[in-house]
């Protein structure tokens, strides 16, 4: 049996400073890295509320909420195309105003590539416990179909599902912290869909967060894994002759089969991060 160690693989993001939109309050945009899937955003006004709205090729408008006065990372997630990058700070209630905007063209260096590497919503290191621990659970398992399998059912297995978290937060204004859902292996489908895109991403395989809705109107997180060969997996992977046909880890853990969620309803994917 094999007993090689895959050390997980790391990409970083950085403001190289090549290519930057500077807006009236010091706020930027740098894009110099857009080959790479993501661009970096500061923010340096004096709103408390900020946003920062990408409209994607695809017509998609993904909004990212900003925290902090430090670079994020936001992926470019719909391929090749012009990007369009508002900077929002909010009036009060659904209220914003445009501190800046800037369009870049975007040609990525390889289709999966945004889907490689951390961004504000699946944000780790090399440091990051759940990462560390992937590089554990993938010891001898050398297929991409085997580390699958095992990250899996891990987090299916060892995860609880955090309903009151679920009803207190706002999900517009959610950023998971990953090591914050190790430490209590419990979270809300973001924090389970984050936590696995970033022990698969880091162990070799592009995984997408899927934010969208089940049943219809149910808001909900799971994940899409691209696999060699295959392409994304957004249908059915079999494991010992089992099948499931989302890869939604919350579901999983919560009660269901984990072998077929066809019978849970339909998905439709709004955003991918």
């Amino acid at each position: 049996k094999s007993t090689s160690y895959h050390a997980p693989t790391v990409l970083s993001n950085s403001a190289s400073g090549k290519l930057v939109q500077t807006f009236s309050d010091g706020s930027k945009v740098d894009y110099s890295n857009t080959a790479n899937g993501y661009v970096m955003v500061k923010y340096a006004g004096s709103y408390s509320n900020i946003r920062v709205q990408i409209t994607t090729p695809s017509g998609s408008k993904p909004v990212y909420p900003i925290f902090s006065r430090n670079w994020e990372a936001l992926p470019l997630t719909t391929g090749n195309g012009t990007y369009s990058i508002s900077v929002l700070g909010n009036n009060g209630g659904t209220s914003y105003s445009v501190v800046g905007k800037v369009d870049v063209k975007v040609s990525l260096s390889y289709s999966t590539v945004a889907f490689s590497r951390p961004n504000i919503f699946c944000n780790y290191n090399s440091s990051t416990s759940c990462v560390k621990y992937a590089a554990e659970l993938t010891r001898g398992r050398d297929t991409e179909m085997a580390k699958i399998e095992a990250i899996y059912n891990y987090v299916v297995g060892h995860f609880k599902y955090d309903y009151g978290k679920a009803s207190s937060v706002a999900s517009s204004a959610y950023v998971p912290n990953l090591n914050s859902v190790w430490s209590s292996k419990s979270g809300i489908c973001f924090d389970y869909a984050s936590t696995m895109a970033a022990m698969l991403r880091t162990q070799g395989l592009p995984t997408k967060v899927c934010v969208g809705y089940v049943n219809g109107n149910t808001y909900h997180a799971w994940i899409s894994v691209y696999v060699k060969g295959k392409g994304w997996v957004n249908n059915i992977i079999q494991f010992n002759g089992n099948s499931w046909k989302l890869m939604d880890p919350t579901f999983a853990s919560t009660g269901g089969n984990k072998y077929d969620w066809s019978t849970k309803g339909s998905y439709s994917a709004l955003y991918y991060y």
